[in-house]
């Protein structure tokens, strides 16, 4: 992607996840910024924030749910989460959050002269969304504002736009199966099971072993050892991962690979996370949202099952889903899931991309002429109110 314009004459980029927040101008390849999304209270200098952005990780998962953090995890976190399994739970946080980003992330106070595009999730309430263009445009002071679902840019970020985008991130997982770039809402599935189910799973396994760690600790450990078992090649044995400290943790085989199980059989999380998962596992939830839609489509989504967020990084994550998939296909269907990326021909360009797909759709959809009819101004705002925002969403 190739950056034609300056940033006065760009749009911000923002896309807020359940851990992590990306934001940056549009026609960029990637984010200018990846910070926890979690609202802090900074009052820095310069020389502050640069070393605050050198030591901070890209994300930071919710754990204060699972009632199971010590002290340490306590002292980690300096704000609160304002999304939380994908959804906005407190404005006032978000307000904070959203003013690190523009003041401390991109240096760039949005309320001059630079359009926004805010990413959202599927099946978001209409009032959450009036709620943000409120903030933007009341506090913020944004000249124009549009609002996408967040599964649609990532399958426009992988040069498509017929497709069933699988988005898994930090504290939710959805099935949205898209035509000729809209989201067929009746047919979207969620499961309220990601990275920070597997994340909490591995502490659970790591204290089994007698190894007590912080929460954002167990994270670091899940991403550097954990993958995903898969029927191809020999599985990989035991690692050691170095702490802070300079002391070992030896992980075995067991422990590495069984964390992220319960995302593909709910079984594996217990009775409580199997009860959340009405709709199965991951293959289980894309084969029935497809069920879901007219049977003329059907080519189309299965043929491009798009994967999407941080979790689908896990080493194994796609060889798997597509194992699950070829499994759980219906006889008669009229055609095999095919998984984007592919296991083995790598699709050009996607593969690293997909840990920030939406944003990066998003990014690209900002970048062309036609997206000003999907944005709604501020004389529009204040003419028609909040209500307005919902008749132009992509």
């Amino acid at each position: 992607m190739v950056n034609h314009r300056t940033e006065e004459e760009a749009t911000i980029v923002i896309d807020v996840g359940s851990s992590s927040a990306k934001a940056g101008f549009s026609g960029e390849d990637m984010p200018r910024a990846v910070c926890p999304s979690v609202a802090e209270d900074l009052h820095l200098s310069a020389e502050e924030l640069s070393t605050y952005r050198a030591r901070r990780p890209e994300s930071r998962e919710c754990y204060l749910e699972y009632g199971n953090t010590g002290k340490d995890d306590e002292a980690v976190a300096a704000g609160d989460h304002p999304v939380r399994r994908g959804v906005l739970r407190d404005i006032d946080e978000m307000e904070k959050l959203m003013d690190n980003l523009f003041n401390f992330e991109l240096a760039a106070y949005a309320g001059a002269h630079t359009p926004v595009l805010m990413v959202e999730p599927p099946l978001n309430e209409r009032s959450q969304r009036q709620e943000m263009a409120a903030m933007m445009f009341e506090t913020f002071k944004v000249p124009a504002l549009s609002v996408c679902n967040s599964s649609v840019l990532a399958l426009f970020a992988s040069g498509r736009t017929r497709g069933l985008a699988l988005e898994v991130g930090g504290g939710v997982a959805h099935a949205v199966p898209v035509f000729e770039g809209f989201a067929l809402n009746h047919a979207v599935l969620r499961l309220e099971g990601a990275g920070q189910d597997i994340t909490n799973r591995l502490k659970g396994l790591l204290e089994e072993r007698g190894h007590h760690l912080p929460f954002d600790t167990v994270r670091d450990v899940k991403e550097s050892l954990c993958y995903i078992p898969t029927d191809r090649g020999v599985a990989p044995g035991e690692d050691e991962y170095e702490l802070p400290d300079g002391n070992t943790v030896t992980l075995d085989s067991e422990c590495r690979s069984q964390a992220a199980e319960l995302i593909f059989n709910p079984d594996a999380g217990g009775k409580d996370f199997a009860a959340r998962a009405t709709d199965g596992g991951l293959a289980s939830m894309v084969m029935q949202s497809i069920s879901m839609c007219d049977k003329d489509i059907n080519p189309d989504l299965l043929g491009s099952v798009v994967v999407a967020g941080g979790t689908t990084m896990m080493a194994g994550f796609v060889e798997r889903l597509q194992d699950d998939l070829d499994r759980v296909s219906p006889p008669g269907a009229p055609m095999m899931a095919s998984v984007i990326p592919h296991p083995t021909s790598h699709e050009p360009g996607y593969n690293a991309q997909r840990k920030h797909a939406p944003w990066i759709g998003g990014s690209m959809l900002a970048s062309l002429s036609p997206f000003k009819q999907l944005q709604v101004t501020r004389q529009e705002y204040e003419d028609s109110g909040e209500s307005i925002i919902h008749r132009i969403f992509l």
